[in-house]
């Protein structure tokens, strides 16, 4: 009795909740079981908890995050929900992304060197602000809302049915999970109502409109050189993360080109190209300080006194959330993990056996001034070798466990792997304070083409050793044959490290 009460009131309170509205963005009716007071509060908590899980704010140039603060203030007021606060944050996290909540557009760093101007920063933020005011995530929300209801009510009937309760108490169990409201899944249509609103928006503030096609070509590329990278690792047949999260995107340039030419040209359209290269002049390129810094094939971690040499063979790559370095030659790659979660100040050997588990051949074989050890261990089928060292932080004095790890492109053990792992485990050594208060991190340099320059002496200057000239010209939108001219002004990834002596 109890449950088929139950049943019924769920079901009552799930049509008694739904309620049609009109889309203020498309004028379409649409389905929304929640108010735009709940949609906003949710969005302030999700966008609260994304600032601490993407690094946190970007303190590193004040006046870019006004920048992009006022730019989203501007989308906003010619938006269709232009009553409602927009906020924006710039978040200190290395990797290409931005994102939407009601009320917030949150901006990573690591988006901005890759554009070319204004204009293409604005059609993303607009898409952005697009996805609120076409009220995407309240149609996710309400649309998941509307199943695990169903789902609740079926559970219901047939635990009424076959009287179990405990079908009853697993029905609740699978309903009290938290929809994630604030990471929604959005159509394919839902991608292109927003890229639509962004040429709807950066039009109406007078940018050119056919700027935005331009920023598809340039997440295509980034997507490509992130694969050509792998496979130069061996590591075929899966699509790039950037790939993966375009396959729900539209992928016909066409309507996107389309929408760009129903918005009108304007004549007097700037895509203040000047300004928005100054602004990011000096931004923060790559993983934060205190993630670990590569400069002239030597690992520094300032954070937590700790260096090493990179082995030649192995080639620095520049793009986030890869491995640090690839061995095209023995299809081996190199990264680093910082440990910071282990129990003990004082023991390599307890830190390495506590998150390196299923490690065989624990050696330590350094004590002091540094404690230094090596492992062994098999991932995917693959050997890997294991250099560790035991830091503490500069300033908490938290020990963590700094960790290179050599996976080799074959199940053996390879020569060539392990002479690499034993010379960065002999080259481990310790940094001192003085040492690392000098390491910064690396940023975008702007600067003007001279003459007799070209997109090959150019690409030579950056610190990557793999595919130097396609990241010059993914950094500058340069398409393949196009080149520099004298007075242009070009993007660079600048070292600050690279003339330190003293390291």
């Amino acid at each position: 009795m109890k449950i088929r009460q139950y049943g019924a009131l769920s079901l009552a309170m799930l049509i008694g909740a739904c309620g049609l509205q009109q889309n203020p963005a498309t004028g379409d009716r649409m389905l929304s079981l929640m108010s735009e007071q709940q949609e906003f509060a949710m969005g302030r908590d999700v966008a609260k908890k994304s600032v601490t899980e993407f690094g946190g704010q970007y303190k590193g140039k004040p006046e870019l995050t006004s920048y992009i603060r006022d730019r989203v203030a501007r989308i906003a007021a010619v938006g269709e929900r232009s009553d409602k606060p927009f906020e924006a944050e710039l978040l200190d996290d290395p990797i290409m992304n931005a994102f939407a909540v009601p009320g917030y557009v949150m901006v990573s760093r690591g988006i901005l060197p890759f554009f070319q101007n204004e204009a293409e920063m604005v059609f993303v933020l607009g898409h952005e602000v697009g996805h609120v005011t076409g009220k995407h995530h309240v149609r996710s929300h309400s649309r998941q809302l509307l199943t695990t209801g169903a789902m609740l009510i079926a559970s219901y009937a047939l635990a009424e049915q076959t009287d179990s309760s405990d079908l009853a108490r697993g029905a609740m169990t699978a309903a009290s999970f938290a929809i994630p409201f604030g990471m929604a899944h959005f159509s394919r249509a839902q991608e292109l109502e927003a890229d639509t609103l962004g040429v709807r928006y950066m039009s109406k503030l007078g940018y050119p409109a056919f700027e935005s096609s331009d920023v598809f070509r340039m997440f295509d590329a980034y997507g490509k050189l992130n694969e050509s990278i792998m496979a130069s690792a061996g590591e075929t047949g899966s699509k790039s993360m950037f790939h993966r999260a375009l396959a729900s995107h539209p992928d016909d340039m066409t309507r996107i080109n389309q929408a760009a030419s129903s918005a009108g040209v304007n004549p007097r359209a700037s895509n203040h190209q000047e300004r928005y290269l100054k602004m990011i002049d000096g931004l923060a390129f790559g993983p934060k300080l205190e993630e670990g810094v590569v400069s002239q094939h030597r690992y520094l971690s300032p954070a937590y006194g700790v260096r090493f040499d990179i082995p030649r063979q192995f080639l620095v790559n520049g793009m986030d959330g890869m491995p640090l370095a690839v061995d095209p030659y023995k299809k081996a790659v190199l990264d680093v993990k910082v440990f910071e979660k282990i129990t003990t100040n004082t023991d390599i050997k307890t830190a390495m056996m506590e998150v390196l588990k299923g490690a065989s051949g624990l050696k330590v074989i350094k004590n002091a001034p540094l404690q230094v050890a090596v492992a062994e261990g098999v991932a995917s089928g693959k050997k890997v070798h294991y250099v560790a060292a035991l830091g503490k932080h500069n300033k908490t004095g938290k020990a963590a466990l700094v960790v290179a790890m050599v996976r080799n492109g074959q199940a053996s053990a390879d020569k060539s792997i392990m002479a690499a792992a034993n010379m960065m485990a002999n080259s481990m050594a310790k940094l001192t304070p003085g040492q690392s208060k000098l390491i910064k991190s690396q940023h975008i340099g702007i600067r003007t083409v001279r003459r007799g320059e070209s997109v090959k002496t150019l690409s030579k200057e950056l610190p990557f050793d793999v595919y130097q000239e396609e990241w010059f010209r993914l950094l500058n939108g340069l398409h393949k044959g196009e080149n520099v001219r004298a007075g242009q002004k070009v993007k660079m990834v600048v070292d600050p490290n690279a003339k330190l002596r003293v390291l």
